[in-house]
């Protein structure tokens, strides 16, 4: 058994159970603009390169996503580890959607993925909350 730990509560859990929650902060105001924060977790069958995985995932998105279109992609470092941070837009029927998602390699084949979304601009203030959300990322070592 190994242990699942949340700020509220923890338990164990059989080890070959694959932590794949959802971490979700909603319905937030920044700069008077909806904002929500949305952190998921991937498990990749094999050892997969970062580049790889994001063509991926993008792949699915533009299929999945009406009007899916990428803003910006570059590789940036979270905690010393290279990450890569995509800005993408796309519409749903309440209009236009702008995400920034950060996708961060971790051990074991799996990646956490961070995801910024407001409508209509990604502004350069959503983006300073979003890198210091990024700057304070710490790294629990020997954790899934």
């Amino acid at each position: 058994m190994k242990k699942y730990l949340t700020s509220e509560i923890s338990f164990d859990v059989p080890d070959e159970w694959i932590q794949s929650s959802i971490n979700i902060f909603p319905n937030l105001k920044v700069f008077g603009k909806d904002f929500s924060l949305v952190i998921t977790r991937d498990k990749v069958e094999k050892d997969q390169a970062l580049d790889a995985y994001v063509d991926e995932q993008n792949s699915k998105q533009l299929e999945m996503l009406p009007d899916f279109k990428i803003i910006k992609r570059k590789n940036i470092k979270v905690s010393d580890v290279t990450a890569c941070g995509v800005h993408f837009q796309w519409k749903d029927n309440n209009g236009l959607k702008i995400q920034y998602q950060v996708y961060i390699p971790l051990p074991n084949n799996s990646y956490i993925i961070l995801t910024g979304t407001t409508v209509e601009d990604f502004s350069s203030s959503h983006e300073e909350v979003f890198n210091t959300i990024l700057s304070t990322l710490i790294f629990n070592k020997g954790k899934e």
